[in-house]
């Protein structure tokens, strides 16, 4: 009995010493795209088997970026304006409680480039549970406007604090679509904007939308996208 005993310990600490992390689809995303926001895009998922989302930690390696993108970062949906150099996962957060990922929200401005980010995942209960994940997103932009035209034509936006209202002030293009994403890229408003005149829109947001979040416009038919702050 004794020795039964001893080998199911055995048995169970060699297990565990194993590694749990599994990745569904890869720990690489080779991206090449014209799009110019990206976000679901950049996803790598991760298993963490017997363990749960909050065993793990992240540590950033490298990153070589393009200065010209904004480039923001998300650990199980907890998003960051940044690209964190290190912190742990948030059981809550999470797809479920074994299923964790990185990604990055991804404004090119319409800027070619390329920008590789790579990430350490580890467990911090079993030294051997640990692996890491790349992110490699190159983009072409296929408009056909020149980076003088393109920055001619950006828009600028204004929130009013006190009457909630987004204005839109649009002197070259026309707006076809106005969506507020929230940071984990969620949609939370769209409506029909009060057009004042030919240099302004003007939409009514509700109560309740405060801090940061994603307005994406669509413009003369190609999608574009910007960070904004609503105040209190």
């Amino acid at each position: 009995m004794k020795y039964l005993i001893l080998l199911i310990v055995v048995l169970c600490t060699v297990t565990k010493s194993y590694s749990q992390i599994s990745f569904p689809k890869g720990n690489t995303v080779n991206l090449n795209t014209n799009v110019d926001f990206l976000y679901e895009e950049t996803r790598i998922f991760f298993h963490t088997g017997n363990y749960k989302a909050n065993d793990y930690n992240w540590e950033k390696l490298s990153d070589s970026l393009d200065s010209r993108w904004l480039i923001g970062s998300c650990f199980n949906g907890d998003c960051r304006n940044d690209l964190v150099q290190s912190g742990s996962f948030i059981k809550d957060y999470g797809i479920n409680d074994t299923t964790c990922f990185i990604a990055f929200h991804i404004e090119t401005h319409g800027f070619d480039g390329n920008s590789i980010i790579k990430y350490h995942i580890y467990n911090k209960n079993n030294t051997a549970d640990s692996s890491n994940m790349i992110f490699n997103v190159q983009y072409r932009n296929t408009t056909g406007l020149n980076d003088e035209t393109r920055l001619q034509t950006k828009q600028i936006v204004i929130v009013n604090p006190v009457k909630k209202d987004l204005i839109i002030l649009n002197k070259i293009s026309k707006i076809e679509n106005v969506e507020i994403h929230n940071l984990p890229g969620e949609l939370i408003y769209t409506g029909d904007p009060i057009r004042d005149n030919n240099e302004k829109i003007i939409f009514h947001l509700p109560d309740g939308i405060e801090g940061m979040y994603l307005l994406n416009l669509t413009v003369n038919g190609v999608q574009k996208c910007w960070k904004i702050i609503i105040s209190p």
